[in-house]
């Protein structure tokens, strides 16, 4: 498969540096969790991709993050918990959050609900349908079930080929 990635008008195809890339984070089917405390984990994404804009950096705010998907109430002295403490579709949820401290344009997720069970799954489609009112976040995922539940804009692909593409109700009326 060939082609070329656009952003706000700008190809981004061809670009090597990390920092051309920030605004894009990707989740990937299994989560990456670091050995650090959530803090850390939170913070690395500004250090990986050389954020050093100080306006940028100041903005981030881990807890916030954090809060909105679920995994502090509040309690913000739990941003020294180590990360690999949380279980089931949580490390999802910590993913997402680490992605969105980096304030992207569009999160780039991967199988979002795989591998986990039914209860997971809904937590991570809720999150989602809320993540909508701030971000567009584009997913690829094999279970048309839920592409169905939580997608706006539908791309079917088959063996590699584009297949068809539509608004949610017509692609799956007809």
């Amino acid at each position: 498969m060939e082609g070329e990635i656009f952003l706000s008008g700008e190809n981004l195809t061809n670009k090597k540096r990390k920092s051309d890339w920030s605004r894009l984070p990707w989740s990937f089917k299994t989560p990456v969790l670091f050995l650090f405390p959530f803090i850390k984990n939170m913070t690395y994404a500004l250090e990986y991709y050389g954020i050093k804009n100080k306006s940028r950096a100041e903005r981030i705010n881990p807890a916030k993050s954090l809060e909105d998907v679920g995994l502090l109430g509040g309690d913000f002295g739990e941003l020294h918990r180590s990360a690999l403490s949380l279980s089931e579709g949580r490390p999802k949820d910590f993913v997402y959050a680490r992605a969105l401290c980096i304030e992207p344009k569009i999160l780039l997720l991967d199988e979002p609900c795989s591998s986990l069970d039914r209860l997971s799954t809904l937590k991570i489609e809720e999150l989602l349908q809320n993540l909508k009112r701030k971000i567009q976040h584009d997913y690829r995922d094999p279970n048309l079930s839920e592409a169905k539940r939580i997608g706006d804009q539908i791309l079917f692909f088959h063996e590699e080929s584009f297949g068809k593409r539509g608004e949610k109700e017509a692609f799956f009326s007809s």
